[in-house]
């Protein structure tokens, strides 16, 4: 065989086949064949779609419009549709870091073709999480206790706050001196 035809015959292949009485027998290009990249995994999709806030998570057909306007993919590997994509391939968003990330900022649903709404989703993720006694992150733990116990998630009392705006560089009016 002529060593410039062995590359050719590496991606096409040779077919028998009649459909409906006609004969297409021929070679044809397996470059192009079926192929399969991820297993699809519905059940946590329908997870988060079946809480109340979640219900348009499986609306999602993956164009891609919300991953430039995150603010948060803009840093990191991030944005709804990626944790939409890690849910069809079987990555709990409710054990996964990403949970946390989103700042509900809404920019994603100003674009979204399908209003996925993420600004509801999210929260009613975390509080499912929560709920369930999943893992929160340590630090959101503690800025969670600090509001709890000083109202604030930098846990400092409030006959502090004054030293505070002095550390922030820029001024800032007491209400005290106004």
């Amino acid at each position: 065989m002529d060593p410039s035809l062995e590359k050719v015959q590496e991606v096409w292949e040779r077919e028998t086949a009649i459909v409906e009485g006609v004969d297409i027998s021929g070679p044809w290009n397996r470059m192009f064949g079926q192929r399969v990249i991820w297993d699809y995994t519905p059940e946590l999709i329908e997870e988060i779609a079946r809480l109340p806030g979640g219900e348009s998570f499986a609306w999602c057909y993956q164009c891609g419009k919300c991953v430039p306007v995150c603010p948060v993919d803009v840093v990191g590997d991030y944005g709804p549709r990626k944790l939409y994509r890690r849910a069809q391939t079987g990555i709990n968003l409710l054990d996964s870091p990403d949970l946390w990330l989103c700042t509900t900022c809404a920019n994603c649903l100003r674009v979204c073709p399908k209003q996925v709404d993420m600004i509801q989703i999210m929260p009613a993720a975390r509080e499912h999480a929560m709920l369930s006694g999943r893992v929160i992150p340590s630090e959101l733990q503690e800025a969670l206790e600090n509001t709890a116990k000083y109202g604030n998630p930098l846990g400092q009392p409030a006959r502090k706050r004054e030293a505070w705006v002095k550390d922030a560089g820029v001024p800032v009016p007491i209400l005290h001196q106004i």
